[in-house]
């Protein structure tokens, strides 16, 4: 990491929490989130553990023979992946991160700059790698049943946990892309950050993320259980947790809706949380569809293209604006 800013990087948890122990604001949101994170930790440890929770385990689903087909695009979605990452990890330049809570004009603003692992402090990374990592172990086990016609049972119980996780978060990713962090570029007037989520390799890791995950839904159908819900939310968890160590550590946030001193930080964080829960069970739903009718494969293709976004008006106005300038 590089920090510039108000925080002395020397004293990073004392920055961070003296600022907000100062600043007139939502305190409510201290006592508040925590609350809410060790409730559903308890919810969901206790759905695991409990052995009247039917459908609590993560069951492998081995195919009796693999598709060339399926093998192929598996094969090629991981060789992308892992590509796509190798470039993240590689480049040189900076992600450049100028944070400030939403809506607080009198709060200082912090300036951070995140390169190779630094940039994995990110929720979109940490999806794609977990999606990279099932794509890797599908791949695998395809190789595996077309040559030796069976697969390895903790090869497939992995390959199955990891869906469960890469298929919800893959919607939830941008989802939150498209309806909070684009409009909150646009409403602040941060039309160069709009521009960077709108390049090609940003646009890879989650419109990319998101159409990979319902072709898949479409061609392979993994099975998905409601059951395993609490294992997702336990994931989503950690990242918040992890948030908090970060700005703790550098005093931002990569998602403003999970400072704490923003005012709606703890509905965000419900909201987050009955969304992911709700894309969880209707995915149960469509991947089982998907796998009796190519109609409803479809239909789950075509809701991932409704949560792209490739390009925005205001952005394209701005371009515009700018080359005639620099023409005139």
């Amino acid at each position: 990491f590089r920090h510039q800013g108000r925080f002395c990087p020397s004293e990073p948890i004392h920055g961070a929490m003296a600022v907000a122990r100062q600043e007139e604001g939502p305190r409510y949101n201290f006592v508040t989130i925590p609350l809410l994170l060790v409730t559903i930790f308890v919810f969901c440890v206790r759905s695991l553990t409990s052995d009247a929770a039917p459908g609590s385990a993560v069951e492998p689903h081995v195919e009796l023979t693999a598709s060339t087909a399926l093998a192929v695009f598996h094969i090629g979605v991981a060789a992308g992946a892992v590509a796509l990452l190798r470039v993240v990890y590689l480049d040189a330049s900076f992600l450049v991160v100028n944070y400030r809570v939403f809506g607080r004009s009198d709060t200082p603003e912090v300036e951070m700059k995140f390169r190779h692992l630094g940039r994995w402090t990110t929720f979109t990374l940490w999806c794609n790698t977990v999606g990279m990592l099932y794509f890797v172990l599908a791949a695998l086990l395809d190789i595996s049943l077309l040559v030796n016609g069976r697969a390895p049972t903790m090869l497939a119980t992995a390959k199955s946990a990891l869906w469960e996780v890469t298929f919800p978060i893959a919607f939830l990713v941008n989802l939150v892309v498209t309806l909070v962090l684009l409009p909150a570029c646009k409403k602040a007037g941060k039309l160069d950050k709009l521009e960077i989520l709108l390049r090609f390799r940003p646009q890879c890791l989650h419109n990319g993320f998101v159409l990979v995950a319902a072709v898949e839904a479409a061609l392979a159908s993994p099975p998905m259980r409601p059951g395993n819900f609490p294992a997702i939310a336990l994931y989503g968890m950690a990242y918040v947790i992890f948030a908090v160590g970060l700005w703790m550590r550098t005093g931002i946030f990569h998602y403003f809706f999970l400072d704490p001193r923003f005012r709606f930080s703890t509905l965000a964080m419900v909201g987050l949380f009955i969304l992911l829960a709700t894309l969880h069970r209707l995915g149960c739903v469509a991947v089982a569809a998907a796998s009796t009718s190519p109609l409803a494969g479809a239909a789950v293709v075509l809701a991932a293209l409704c949560t792209c976004t490739f390009r925005d008006k205001a952005l394209d106005n701005f371009k515009a604006g700018s080359s005639a300038s620099a023409g005139g």
